[in-house]
């Protein structure tokens, strides 16, 4: 059987996730709505985030000759 996503890319993933996780965990809380860090740093890293996971999707391992 041939899987298109190999173990490279379950670890680019993994990572994506992580950052979305982070972004997520920053941008939540009641206290000091308008900080920096959830009106600037945490969309930077959701957005990372994303782009990661689509990198992880699109990513293919070379082939050798």
């Amino acid at each position: 059987m041939n899987h298109y996503f190999g173990k490279m890319n379950y670890i680019i993933m993994g990572i994506g996730c992580a950052i979305l996780a982070i972004g997520f965990f920053m941008m939540s809380g009641k206290e000091d709505i308008y900080g920096t860090s959830k009106t600037v740093v945490a969309p930077i890293l959701l957005i990372l985030g994303f782009v990661v996971n689509g990198f992880a999707i699109m990513y293919r391992k070379k082939e050798s000759k």
